[in-house]
């Protein structure tokens, strides 16, 4: 990923490759027991030197701060040198997301997402206690995959057990749901698992947001820059909140100073994590029509759209929307539509149109939408390359006869083991490529299996659709892609439509996340509370229910929690940053993930702070478009300066109007 370097040996730290030990805690000053440079442990990004370009290094901290005496534990980190002769003494330090995404792991990444900062300044990258490289929460598979016995107990219904569980409602029995999650039980890893922390003397209640922040004040001291400018992400702003809110409570001239601090897809420590997934989709989806009714053209075309649709959605919730003989459109139809296009530029432009046309009984964009003719691909999807060309026609012939690997993949079989083994057991190609998929799956990078895990979580409002399966199947390691993709070529519509009937088994998906589950439910569980009834109250409350799916509501988190011994009671309040930082909240319009809301309550509590939301941005939007970027830039170059964001005008979208001649679908 790297083009250039431009090494230069500027030392505006002093660090030493021996260890060096402090003396003791200086009283509101988290300090490291110690630290040294290491050879980088990680793959690094091409033309990056260890030891010259990338500098990498580990400080060890008490696992318990509150006894320096105790367990410690290592945080490894990196810090890739400015591509300048006279770089500027104030480095950035990034804050990764997740929790449970490797920093380290995913270096090459975050460098070309970096460069053009890296151009003025060091930047720091780390991994959180817990994760990969920083004395990492690892479960032995052996321990982690033990089968977990389950029966339900005598009394209990199985078909009510089932319908309590497939219909969730805001009207749902919250004691009877609440008991049949209880029923289901925990997650098997953390069953399995919890022993096995508490036998290797690990003090899971250690592994929380606050010692982050502890960890990541002690990194800034040992490193020993004059300042620092603080760069979050997702969960890394919850960590970034965190660090500052010790600053407001701990004033002290002696903590390592912050010069500036970026948030990114705001997450606080405060939210409900049982709700924050569930409200991601619908604040996109209003998001689109207040965005029209902001624009002059869009609003003098579609009037009072938002609450046009807000109504339609009533309508169509008590009596579905009747268009013919053939088509009636429910409510999960028409959410379902929505939801699909509204988290993509290209697509989402087209809802205004949507609800106008259902409104006088039309339904030509619906109906395109649903059936993923719209938007119009620029290019037909490429033709996926084959390692087994030899037989892949022969295959192909086959595999339209019959839809068994039995029937037709004995050719295939000779060159690849696993295929024999799928031959024998008679798989479907459906249920072979989900085997396959889950299995590269574990080889992939963290930050690859969290984008896995949003398809995943999304997947009962994505059209069955091969591109988006190619798509997933390139976040998968080349050693395993070829496999996948011809597996792929030999699918016809129905065994796509298979697949994801097999992806969206939420067995299916805790095993493809599995990597990062534990850390990321250890740290949930030290920092949020998970209280049903807080969570229904907060959704009730929500402006238009009929766009909440709550099928993938987080119940049984509690559950994993209790199993760990992690119960969190209290919610703290939000930063309010008295110590003065610098502070740019940046959100983007199209994020499912942190939504808008979170980081327009933070912001509004924050002082001397200012919010930008970048239009059609996804999650992450510092690093989605070159505006941001360039946004990111400047004010990292000048935090106390007016920022010049006029390159947003630019990106906000531009709706289809009610005469425009909608694209032909493709052949």
């Amino acid at each position: 990923m790297r083009r250039f370097i431009t090494f230069a040996v500027l030392a505006v730290f002093v660090f030493v490759s021996s260890t060096m030990v402090t003396k003791g805690q200086n009283s509101g000053v988290p300090q490291a027991l110690s630290a040294e440079t290491i050879p980088c442990p990680m793959t690094l990004p091409e033309g990056d030197v260890d030891g010259e370009t990338m500098v990498c290094g580990q400080i060890q901290v008490p696992e318990n701060w509150d006894n320096p005496a105790g367990r410690t534990i290592v945080v490894t980190y990196a810090i890739a040198k400015a591509f300048n002769d006279a770089p500027f003494p104030d480095p950035i330090i990034y804050f990764e997301g997740g929790p449970g995404i490797s920093a380290l792991e995913e270096i090459e990444a975050l460098v070309g997402y970096t460069q053009r900062l890296r151009q003025t300044r060091d930047i720091i990258f780390f991994d959180q206690r817990g994760i990969r490289y920083s004395s990492n929460l690892e479960c032995p598979p052996e321990i982690r995959n033990r089968e977990v016995p389950f029966e339900i107990p005598e009394g209990v219904d199985p078909a009510a057990l089932e319908a309590t569980l497939s219909s969730v409602s805001l009207d749902s029995d919250l004691a009877a749901l609440l008991e049949a999650f209880r029923v289901i039980g925990p997650a098997h890893e953390d069953v399995n698992c919890a022993p096995y922390f508490a036998e290797q003397g690990i003090d899971l209640d250690q592994y929380g947001t606050y010692q982050n922040a502890l960890d990541a004040i002690a990194l800034m001291g040992a490193l020993s820059y004059p300042s620092y400018n603080l760069y979050a992400i997702s969960y890394g702003t919850t960590h970034t909140l965190e660090v500052m809110r010790y600053y407001d409570e701990h004033p002290s001239s002696a903590l390592p100073q912050i010069r500036s601090v970026l948030i990114d897809g705001v997450i606080p420590i405060s939210v409900d994590w049982i709700v924050n997934n569930t409200l991601g989709l619908p604040t996109i989806i209003l998001g689109a029509f207040s965005a029209c009714e902001q624009d002059a053209v869009c609003s003098a075309n579609y009037p009072n759209i938002r609450q046009r649709a807000i109504d339609l959605l009533a309508s169509v919730e008590a009596a579905p929307l009747v268009i013919d003989d053939t088509t009636t459109i429910a409510l999960g139809d028409l959410r379902t539509v929505l939801g699909s296009a509204a988290g993509h530029a290209d697509s989402n432009i087209y809802l205004p149109r949507l609800i106008d046309e259902l409104e006088r009984g039309e339904i030509s964009v619906y109906s395109r939408l649903r059936d993923g003719t719209l938007p119009v691909p620029a290019a037909s999807s490429p033709q996926l390359s084959n390692p087994l060309d030899s037989t892949s026609q022969e295959a192909n012939d086959l595999a339209s006869q019959a839809r068994t690997l039995a029937d037709g993949i004995e050719a295939l079989a000779a060159q690849n083991q696993r295929l024999s083994d799928a031959y024998q057991r008679g798989l479907t190609l459906p249920e072979f490529f989900a085997e396959e998929f889950a299995d590269a799956a574990e080889q992939i990078t963290s930050s690859s299996r969290s984008l896995l895990s949003g398809f995943l979580r999304d997947i009962a409002i994505v059209p069955p659709d091969r591109q988006t399966l190619v798509d997933h199947v390139n976040l998968m390691p080349d050693s395993e892609r070829d496999l996948l993709v011809s597996l792929l070529n030999l699918m016809n519509d129905e065994d796509i439509a298979q697949v994801f009937a097999i992806l969206s088994d939420p067995l299916y998906a805790e095993r493809l996340v599995l990597s990062f589950h534990i850390s990321q439910t250890v740290i949930h569980c030290n920092d949020r509370v998970f209280d049903m009834n807080r969570a229904f109250e907060m959704l009730r409350g929500f402006e238009v229910p009929q766009l909440l799916d709550l099928t993938g509501i987080e119940g049984q988190f509690a559950l994993n929690c209790e199993v760990y011994g992690l119960v969190t009671t209290d919610i703290p309040p939000l930063v309010s940053n008295t110590s003065g930082f610098p502070v740019l909240v940046v959100n983007g319009t199209l994020d499912d993930r942190t939504p808008l809301i979170w980081g327009e309550a933070v912001y509004g509590n924050l002082q001397n702070a200012r919010m930008l939301t970048f239009p059609q941005s996804v999650h992450g939007a510092t690093m989605d478009s070159q505006c941001a970027m360039d946004v990111t830039n400047a004010f990292f170059m000048y935090p106390d300066a007016e920022l010049n964001a006029a390159c947003i005008e630019g990106m906000r979208p531009v709706f289809v109007l009610p005469d425009e001649e909608l694209p032909p679908a493709a052949e």
